[in-house]
C-alpha cells in the first residue's frame, strides 16, 4: 500500500502491513494478514492472489492516481533549444498513454478471467456508494494533514488540489479497476 493508503487505513479500522511482494501469497494463504492490496487485477493474478482470495473488492479507492515519473536534470533540460524540449515532452507523454493504455486492456482481460474462469471461487464486491463517499472523506483529510507537514506548504496544496481533481466520484469504477483481495469478506 502506497503510504496514504498506510495512513488512511487505521482510520476505518484497519492496520497496513508492508509485506514484501513475494511474501503476500504465503501471508495471506497462512491468515497472517486478512486482505491484501496489490496492483490490479492483472498483477494479483500473477500473485496468485486469486487462489486464495474469496472475495475481490473494487473500485480501488485508496490512492488519488497512478502516473509514471519521467525525470530530467531540470538545469540541462532548461538549456534545450525549445524543439529538442517539445521532443522530450511529447517522448515523456507518448510513454504514459502507452503505458496506462497497455496496462487498461491488461486489467480488462484479467477482470473478465475473475468473472468466468474463478466464478463460484472469488466473488467480485463493489464497494457501496456510501463507504466509497465515507473513504473519500478519510482519504481527503489525510491527504490535507500530510500536506501541512510539507517543508513550505505548498507542495502539499498542489498534492491536495491535483488528488481532488484525478480522484473518480463515489460509486464509478476506475478503467483500471483497482481492489482489494479478501479471505473473508469483511
Amino acid at each position: 500500500m502506497p503510504a496514504s493508503a498506510g495512513w488512511l487505513s487505521p482510520r476505518p479500522g484497519g492496520t497496513a502491513v508492508v509485506t514484501p511482494a513475494g511474501d503476500i501469497f504465503g501471508a495471506f494463504e497462512r491468515g497472517v494478514i486478512d486482505a491484501a492490496e496489490w496492483v490490479g487485477p492483472h498483477d494479483d493474478m500473477k500473485l496468485g492472489l486469486q487462489n486464495t482470495a474469496r472475495h475481490y473488492y473494487y473500485p480501488g479507492w485508496h490512492e488519488p492516481g497512478t502516473v509514471s515519473d519521467f525525470g530530467f536534470n531540470r538545469k540541462a533540460y532548461d538549456a534545450l533549444p525549445a524543439d529538442l524540449k517539445r521532443i522530450l515532452d511529447l517522448a515523456a507523454a507518448a510513454i504514459q498513454i502507452h503505458g496506462s493504455t497497455e496496462y487498461h486492456a491488461k486489467n480488462a482481460v484479467a477482470l473478465e478471467r475473475l468473472k468466468t474462469e474463478y466464478k463460484g471461487k472469488v466473488e467480485l464486491v463493489q464497494f457501496p456508494v456510501p463507504v466509497l463517499r465515507d473513504l473519500k472523506k478519510l482519504s481527503a483529510e489525510v491527504v490535507r494533514e500530510q500536506s501541512e507537514t510539507e517543508r513550505d506548504g505548498q507542495e502539499g496544496e498542489h498534492v491536495v488540489r491535483r488528488s481532488s481533481r484525478h480522484r473518480s466520484a463515489p460509486g464509478t469504477i476506475s478503467p483500471r479497476a483497482r481492489s482489494t483481495s479478501s479471505r473473508s469478506g469483511k
